[in-house]
């Protein structure tokens, strides 16, 4: 995909625009885009940095929005950002960060050999720590 650190700075300055849509006392004032557009370019250095940036800053972006669904697809296709997974007591993944979404209940009642074989096929069965095929 082709692309240049002004579409980066275009794609930004957007982003931190559309924080009024969620309410107008969400909004952040002009100059503040501005002066945080000045102090963070996009570091062009090596494509790991650009991703790395790129990629935060859509983190950043979804989960502004709510969409949190769309900030974890985007973290498992790029690895970015970095993310530390924390293990506190009780978590039903021993401290690892989802890998995939279990299945629903719909579909172990209602498609119950299509879903035992899926599962068979998965590291650890039907939870949330399983790697699916392409998540290495």
């Amino acid at each position: 995909m082709n692309g240049t650190a002004a579409d980066y700075q275009s794609g930004l300055k957007a982003a931190l625009q559309a924080t009024a849509q969620i309410d107008l006392q969400a909004t952040i004032p002009v100059g503040d885009i501005a002066t945080y557009l000045k102090y963070h370019p996009l570091d062009e250095s090596t494509k790991e940095k650009a991703l790395e940036m790129i990629n935060t800053q859509y983190w950043i972006s979804t989960g502004t929005m709510f969409n949190f669904i769309e900030s974890w697809f985007n973290w498992k296709r790029s690895g970015y950002p970095l993310l530390h997974p924390i293990n506190y007591p009780g978590n039903v993944t021993n401290g690892s960060i989802p890998r995939r979404m279990i299945y629903l209940s719909t579909e172990i009642l209602n498609n119950t050999d299509n879903y035992k074989a899926a599962v068979s096929r998965l590291s650890g069965g039907d939870v949330l720590s399983s790697r699916v095929w392409w998540d290495k």
